[in-house]
């Protein structure tokens, strides 16, 4: 019924001109991997399983925050990052006053800072093997993966989309770029038709996330997405949003009317999800970035928190939706 439910009402995503990466499966990701324990004395330079021996199976046993996995950055040891990133800080200082001033402005302001002074994007030989690694939608199918529960009166369906990397710096003026992705959408139900529906946007949460599905745009009640080119965050209509994403709705359309959806998984079902605690990409010990804005680092999966916490939007949608 959870399946059937959320074929009938599967999103249509519009991405934007340019876009480089579209959900995926997570088994040809993992395929990629290798895992690392962020302690580099563990395993052999904190290298716990080598490409091709991660698997859903095996993730499982890594049940720690402390883990994260690496898809195309072997070749940039944490501390080469670190460096980088104290060598900017130092030349701020030199050339415009302490960094401690920077980071209150950044508490005040937020992104908008951050686009201006730290743009993070990593090497563009990483955004390469990221693509080759990836192939293209025509290889890896579009697949969403989705999670039905009950509760204060109301049928809850997430759709969860699952990105190979985020290149939004790299390739689109952006502030950030960080191996993978994880993105989704809430729709709410009574008796089996949708009520409210709840798109997320990189960190965010609240009742500015969600809409009377009266309100939203649909195609046989398919919910309609513009999805940021890059970041790959959802909106309800396309343009420029919050000064930082674009979603032109100028690419690809995947969705009814468009590229298909390959079948969806259930996430409670997926031990990755409901297992593994650990990041879903590249970790760089301490980034200046991400004191300044989140999400720099690489993600945790659905379920986690970066420090292995449940996300609110996993275990109270309704709160996360302020649909309470």
């Amino acid at each position: 019924m959870s399946e059937e439910l959320a074929r009938k009402h599967e999103p249509i995503v519009r991405y934007s001109k340019g876009e480089n990466f579209y959900p995926l499966a997570i088994e040809p990701y993992l395929a990629k991997c290798s895992l690392h324990h962020k302690d580099e004395s563990v395993g052999m330079k904190g290298m716990v399983l080598p490409p091709e021996m991660v698997d859903e199976d095996m993730l499982k046993s890594f049940s720690s925050p402390d883990y994260y996995m690496i898809y195309a950055a072997q070749e940039i040891p944490d501390r080469e990052e670190l460096e980088r990133l104290k060598e900017w800080a130092e030349s701020y200082k030199a050339t415009r006053g302490p960094i401690e001033e920077l980071l209150k402005k950044a508490t005040a302001l937020g992104i908008a800072l951050q686009r201006v002074f730290l743009p993070l994007d990593l090497p563009t030989d990483v955004f390469d093997r990221a693509l080759q690694h990836y192939v293209g939608p025509e290889t890896n199918k579009p697949t969403y993966y989705y999670r039905f529960s009950e509760a204060g009166g109301y049928q809850i369906l997430q759709y969860w989309f699952f990105f190979a990397y985020n290149d939004f710096a790299t390739s689109h003026g952006g502030v950030n770029d960080h191996e993978a992705d994880w993105e989704q959408i809430t729709l709410f139900l009574k008796e089996g038709k949708p009520e409210w529906a709840a798109y997320a946007s990189h960190d965010a949460k609240g009742d500015e996330l969600r809409k009377k599905w009266s309100d939203i745009e649909t195609v046989d009640d398919h919910p309609v997405i513009y999805a940021a080119v890059g970041s790959h965050a959802s909106y309800f209509t396309k343009g420029e949003h919050h000064g930082i994403d674009t979603a032109d709705a100028a690419g690809r359309v995947i969705g009814p009317g468009g590229t298909a959806w390959e079948t969806p998984g259930d996430l409670d079902k997926a031990v990755w999800a409901t297992d593994y605690q650990g990041l879903w990409g590249f970790y760089a010990h301490d980034r200046i970035s991400d004191r300044l804005l989140k999400g720099a680092v690489s993600p945790a999966g659905p379920k986690f928190n970066k420090d292995g916490t449940v996300r609110t939007a996993w275990k109270d949608p309704l709160g996360w939706a302020e649909l309470k």
